[in-house]
């Protein structure tokens, strides 16, 4: 296909994603639907064509990609409200949760893109100045809990925030280009581009490459996958104890497993984690046999059937921490 025939395709591509995207939004007038496909062509539309060109080793001088999320629309929400906002964190969970989680979330993340620098090899090596400056902002606008897990918790949120950073800027800006010359003129306008020179002779090193493959060999190891997008496993837990109309014919370690464990077509992921619910149901009716009920909670299951693990709890993914119990079977229980 000549450069030409996939400009044509690509702009028919472009166009149909844009009128789809104007019908799920409901319609409109005239005016209103040219400000929406204004507005596709800038955040989607255009870029993922010009990505897709790119690939084909077509002529591609300046490519588009979505921009950093700049908070517009929580900070509408507060134009009129200037009480800082109230979020939880609870202990049990040391993940953000409940009504305004998610506002926290979206703004962490920005926070960490506006301060945090990438001229470092990790998080750990952050300089303490800098992530208190983000810390006090935080609490500036937001409205934490006074317990003494919220700050390290805290952090540890930050630090994921900032590892999805590198990860998307490495996907989406170091990999899309061939060359370090068109990395650094193609880079992220809103990156300093001393510090994002550092990182691309970072990427490209020896030691980086090791890293990664490392990394690479132990997430192939890793035998039992959630499939719960953005959405931590704890926010997951906190809105299925608190929705009113949730089910409750099974435990909710039994729940919990399926809600995140099945794909958008309702099947499992893979034979492993059919297996573990099936187990997850047999541990149920052993507790119902036994004991007439069954008071398990999610890490008492999960650490039963799946093993104690250090620093986390299977099956519940970052956040959580598991009791000083160790060695939790179902003959304890």
């Amino acid at each position: 296909m000549t450069e030409k025939g996939a400009s044509n395709r690509s702009s028919k591509e472009e166009r149909r994603v844009c009128v789809a995207g104007i019908r799920a939004m409901g319609g409109g007038n005239r005016e209103s639907n040219i400000s929406k496909l204004g507005f596709l062509l800038r955040t989607m539309g255009v870029g993922a064509m010009e990505r897709k060109r790119s690939r084909r080793g077509l002529n591609v001088t300046k490519k588009r990609t979505r921009g950093p999320t700049i908070g517009l629309e929580w900070s509408k929400r507060r134009q009129n409200n200037l009480e800082r906002v109230a979020v939880q964190l609870p202990a049990e969970l040391r993940r953000l949760v409940g009504y305004r989680a998610q506002e926290l979330i979206t703004k962490s993340g920005r926070y960490v893109r506006q301060n945090a620098p990438l001229n470092v090899e990790k998080w750990s090596e952050i300089p303490t100045d800098i992530i208190d400056k983000i810390i006090n902002i935080i609490n500036d606008e937001f409205n934490l809990p006074k317990e003494s897990h919220v700050h390290g918790d805290l952090i540890s949120s930050l630090r994921r925030h900032y590892n999805v950073l590198r990860f998307h800027l490495h996907a989406d800006y170091y990999l899309e280009w061939n060359t370090d010359a068109q990395r650094r003129a193609n880079g992220p306008k809103d990156i300093d581009p001393a510090q994002w020179n550092w990182i691309i002779n970072y990427w490209g090193s020896a030691q980086f490459k090791r890293i990664s493959e490392i990394n690479k060999q132990n997430r192939s190891q890793q035998k039992i996958k959630s499939h719960v997008g953005s959405k931590s496993i704890a926010r997951t837990v906190y809105e299925m104890r608190n929705a009113p109309n949730e089910q409750d014919e099974l435990p909710l370690y039994i729940r919990l497993w399926e809600k995140t464990h099945k794909g958008k077509h309702n099947e499992w992921q893979d034979e492993t984690v059919k297996e573990t619910y099936n187990t997850l149901l047999d541990l149920h009716d052993t507790q119902m046999r036994e004991k007439g009920e069954d008071k398990l909670t999610p890490e008492e299951a999960y650490t039963t059937v799946l093993g104690h693990r250090s620093g986390y709890i299977p099956g519940m993914g970052p956040g959580p921490k598991p009791s000083e119990r160790k060695n939790i079977n179902v003959q304890q229980l």
